[in-house]
């Protein structure tokens, strides 16, 4: 008892100052209070973000050895784990290198895979608990809606003429990121920490948004001020930190309609 205590307050003091760490990072891009630094401060979040990931995951693993939490929950943060290591490699080659698009847009694609498992895991486990007859059905069909919406924007890009591996490469990503946010609160109905992870899903389409106005207009496709160039980026880094903090949150969140605790 006293061990299990001792590492549920390494775990909150980690936590807390994690959250600490957030919280600075959005302080100093929020009010601009050096611009220069805007990218290594947002990777600073980046890297305390995989950390933290990695802390819980040791976290639950312990618990799981323990049986005080489930497999299902253990297999959420691995896959959330995975989705982070994708993250921090793609924002190395997007912010730091800032010369390897695809590289980055790619490895943020592996991510969006990594954290539809998660909600693939959670979906079926929630289906099996509930009795359901067929309960891959669900999953199934949103991999078969995400093979046809990418198809079909592949199809627009190749008709307009607007074809290449990025922008191949940044639609079937975004195509993921926002079926992930529909999964995510379908699956809401089963666990409340979904409801928090679509809303950080919401929080990082508006990022994306801000980050493909960048693009367009640095790209020329797209005409913007200096002044709306630099509020669309300024909303990226508003964003971006929050989304990233409440999709790790979500995996503490516990289940609704069963007595699990969160881990």
């Amino acid at each position: 008892m006293t061990g299990r205590k001792t590492q549920n307050i390494i775990f909150w003091s980690l936590l807390l100052s994690w959250l600490t760490v957030e919280a600075l990072a959005y302080v100093l891009i929020v009010t601009k209070a050096d611009q220069s630094m805007d990218f290594s401060v947002s990777y600073l979040s980046i890297v305390a973000d995989l950390v933290m990931t990695a802390v819980i995951l040791v976290f639950v693993s312990i618990r799981a050895a323990h049986r005080a939490t489930t497999g299902a929950r253990l297999r959420e943060c691995i896959f959330l784990f995975l989705a982070y290591v994708c993250t921090a490699i793609a924002d190395y080659f997007l912010t730091i290198t800032a010369d390897r698009y695809e590289i980055a847009v790619g490895v943020f694609l592996g991510a969006q895979i990594f954290h539809f498992l998660r909600i693939s895991a959670a979906r079926h486990a929630a289906s099996k608990d509930a009795g359901v007859k067929h309960p891959l059905a669900g999953i199934l069909l949103s991999v078969f809606a995400r093979v046809i919406l990418s198809g079909l924007v592949l199809i627009v890009l190749h008709v307009t003429g607007l074809w290449s591996l990025l922008n191949a490469l940044a639609a079937v990503y975004f195509v993921e990121l926002l079926m992930n946010t529909v999964d995510a609160a379908l699956t809401a109905a089963h666990a409340l920490r979904f409801a928090v992870l679509a809303a950080g899903f919401l929080l990082f389409i508006c990022c994306d948004v801000t980050v493909g106005l960048r693009a367009l207009t640095e790209a020329g496709t797209l005409s913007m001020t200096p002044d709306r160039f630099a509020l669309n980026t300024y909303l990226t880094w508003v964003f971006y930190l929050p989304s990233q903090v409440m999709i790790i949150l979500s995996v503490l969140v516990a289940r609704k309609k069963t007595a699990e605790k969160a881990a």
